[in-house]
């Protein structure tokens, strides 16, 4: 195996980046990197075209229940629930490399990442 590499972006939700990472990360794959995803918010639309390819992509422990809540919490407690999801997952996964994408990942997953110890961080 080549490694372990972490993607962090807010959501898989049609967009130019998530449309990169659904063209890129099936071939790392198939290259023999292990590859996780993780969505700060949700899932999104692409997200079955990479678990399709056998990609893990994560979303916050409790984000399906907190979509539930009304518009204007959700945001916020989406956020700060996904600090300790997060952490976990790197702890959980020991990723060699994490990569962030877009300024919701840069800051959320960049500032936790460095907490949690030596990796080689990608923004």
């Amino acid at each position: 195996m080549a490694g372990k590499i972490l993607y962090v972006i807010g959501n898989l939700d049609v967009g130019g980046a998530e449309r990169h990472l659904v063209q890129i990360l099936p071939r790392l794959a198939e290259q023999g990197f292990k590859l996780s995803v993780y969505t700060i918010t949700h899932k999104g639309k692409l997200a079955s075209v990479l678990e399709d390819a056998g990609i893990e992509v994560v979303e916050p422990c409790c984000a399906a229940l907190l979509r539930k809540l009304p518009k204007f919490l959700q945001k916020h407690l989406l956020l700060s629930s996904s600090i300790p999801s997060f952490c976990y997952l790197v702890l959980r996964h020991r990723p060699a490399i994490i990569h962030f994408f877009l300024p919701e990942a840069y800051l959320l997953g960049g500032l936790s990442s460095l907490l949690l110890g030596r990796r080689i961080r990608i923004m």
